[in-house]
């Protein structure tokens, strides 16, 4: 068995699941168990283990500017009516995110996204951050559009926090709890292929 904890993953998952097997069907014949065993580990026999596969590949490069200094050059290209502590409480939402310093990739997804509304098509490998790739850009465009600006609307909520109690009414109405000047609209939509990501993640 490998010394590396990475390269002996594999083997520490087989050897899990045989353990299970052997406890969740174990068998008075002591014998029958054994085989069965044999029979699951066994590379030329096993009908559910395959030999491990590992690709090793480079690190993504990392972008020369923390996520939160680049949130904050954007609003202040894009919501430039915003003052210093508006656009504070706007960087440090996204200076909470596990991603401090982004890939050059995200930062250029959101980058051509926000400041030129190019469509964008990101084809790096697994594990290299894809989502954050259009998850930023569709947050940082909600944003500045609830802020507002030179062609926008700020958003403003109106009447109380929980609106009417309709379901007192006579005759019965309903009322939407959260009113707001946001005019209604779909703002993004997400689509997966879930079965195509059963299959190879």
């Amino acid at each position: 068995m490998p010394n590396n904890p990475i390269l002996s993953v594999a083997e520490d998952i087989k050897e899990s699941i045989l353990s299970y097997i052997g406890t969740a069907y174990s068998t008075n014949e002591s014998d029958f168990d054994a085989n069965r065993r044999r029979y699951l580990e066994e590379h030329q026999t096993t009908p559910i283990f395959s030999e491990a596969l590992f690709e090793f590949i480079q690190r993504y490069k990392l972008a020369d500017i923390t996520l939160g200094d680049a949130v904050s050059e954007l609003l202040k290209e894009k919501a430039p009516h915003l003052d210093e502590s508006e656009r504070r409480i706007v960087v440090k939402v996204f200076e909470s995110l596990p991603l401090e310093t982004p890939f050059v990739h995200q930062l250029q997804s959101v980058q051509s996204s926000i400041r030129s509304g190019s469509h964008t098509v990101v084809t790096t490998g697994t594990g290299s951050g894809k989502t954050f790739c259009f998850i930023l850009p569709m947050l940082i465009n909600l944003l500045l559009e609830g802020l507002g600006g030179p062609s926008r609307t700020r958003w403003n909520s109106e009447g109380r926090p929980f609106g009417e109690k309709w379901w007192e009414s006579d005759p019965l109405r309903f009322a939407p709890h959260r009113r707001t000047t946001r005019t209604p609209a779909v703002r993004a939509l997400l689509i997966y292929p879930l079965n195509a990501l059963v299959q190879d993640q």
